[in-house]
């Protein structure tokens, strides 16, 4: 009974690579159902899990007049505890993995947690930081600080691959699906996978969602994306989950305005220790997937 209306596929990350931009694309389309929100955290969050199957479901209130059922969630690629809490329901669903180059995807999150008021040491003293902060157990390190630990993609797509032998997986590059020459296809590619035929260029692929930013009052970042009083006091009158996250969604998105690069003086700075990481982790990931990542291998960071 649930698997007839359970997502059919899963867009598991990697964060910071492109996953907001992918769900907006595919809410267009009409034969796609999608969470009210994107990122239900469901299997992520012990909180959310604990809430049941049943609450799950909700979050799916179209699923009975669409085609194709399906959650994009860049947390379910990171968080160990995913891939059995998925298997619980469902054998064998398709899995999507967008992978971004890690230090560049690592510099993304970077960004975003400064802009959430998170992060006050500069770029390499943060990656320099991250193995003496690291606590699986630590939900904020977990969603904050875990730069480079979220770039660690071979562990994280093995484990998936042990625990669904039986799926079947597409492994797509951020910069396929976001340079111009190849977004098209790259999007093509990920909705044939799926099971169905986009009406071409029936919306724009050049929009993107979800960039770097900067905020217009620290005060307002910490009030949307921190537990305090105000937050609290606020959920006495506001019953409505989905109420609540519209209001946060919309003051988040009024206290931003858009980062204006500089050179990444950071590049040079990085530690060779890490460099070598990188470059195996690479290497294994390039092993496991069968994608083409010289191109990353190549890259002076």
């Amino acid at each position: 009974m649930v698997e007839s209306i359970f997502p059919s596929f899963f867009v598991i990350g990697a964060q910071k690579s492109g996953t907001t931009t992918l769900h907006q694309w595919l809410k267009n389309e009409p034969k796609i159902c999608l969470p009210n929100h994107k990122e239900t955290h469901f299997f992520s969050k012990n909180e959310h899990y604990a809430k049941g199957i049943s609450w799950y479901i909700e979050q799916f209130p179209d699923s009975s007049q669409k085609e194709i059922v399906g959650e994009i969630d860049p947390d379910y690629l990171f968080f160990p505890h995913v891939p059995s809490r998925i298997r619980t329901y469902y054998k064998s669903p398709k899995f999507i993995c967008i992978l971004r180059h890690p230090l560049k995807r690592a510099y993304s999150h970077y960004l975003m947690t400064v802009q959430r008021c998170s992060e006050q040491l500069s770029f390499p003293e943060a990656l320099d930081a991250e193995a003496k902060r690291s606590n699986p157990e630590d939900s904020f390190f977990m969603n904050h600080h875990s730069y480079l630990s979220r770039g660690m993609y071979y562990s994280q797509i093995n484990r998936f691959q042990r625990i669904f032998p039986e799926s079947r997986f597409l492994y797509i590059k951020f910069d396929d699906l976001f340079h111009p020459s190849t977004c098209e296809a790259t999007y093509f590619r990920i909705c044939n996978f799926i099971g169905f035929q986009p009406i071409k260029s029936r919306f724009d692929l050049t929009k993107r969602y979800n960039r770097a930013s900067q905020v217009r009052s620290p005060f307002l970042s910490r009030l949307v994306h921190s537990q305090n009083a105000a937050k609290t006091v606020a959920s006495l009158f506001i019953r409505s989950e989905h109420f609540k996250f519209r209001i946060a969604y919309l003051v988040d998105s009024l206290n931003k305005r858009p980062y204006h690069s500089i050179p990444d003086r950071w590049q040079g700075e990085i530690p060779p220790s890490i460099k070598d990481v990188i470059h195996s982790e690479v290497t294994k990931t390039a092993e496991l997937t069968n994608l083409d990542l010289s191109d990353w291998l190549q890259e002076e960071m």
